[in-house]
């Protein structure tokens, strides 16, 4: 099973470092292709996910995995809807592991 989704708002914009030590690499207006097959994602992967609380997608980056629950952080730490607010994320809201398939190089 796979998805495309297109990058809305600005919280994996690059503004701050990334908790894992790697450049920002997703833009609003990027399309996303999310894969949850065969690999679910690892820590310092971005994965897409929705959210139980509200239904809402979101490209986060996985700083954290236990418990089958993951730990989602985005890269602009001071405008970021992640789990700092929402607390750890069931695996079963894993749409899948993200892989950047269109950069619009826009900023």
């Amino acid at each position: 099973m796979f998805a495309y989704f297109i990058v809305k708002g600005h919280s994996m914009s690059p503004c701050g470092g990334s908790p894992v030590g790697r450049e920002p690499s997703v833009k609003e207006g990027d399309f996303v292709f999310a894969w949850k097959v065969l690999f679910p994602p690892r820590v310092g992967d971005l994965a897409v996910f929705r959210i139980p609380v509200s239904s809402e997608l979101f490209l986060k980056r996985v700083t954290n995995i236990q418990d089958n629950r993951y730990w989602l952080e985005g890269e602009n730490k001071t405008d970021s809807k992640d789990s700092r607010q929402l607390g750890w994320v069931p695996k079963e809201a894993n749409l899948g592991k993200a892989y950047v398939i269109h950069n619009t190089g826009q900023a």
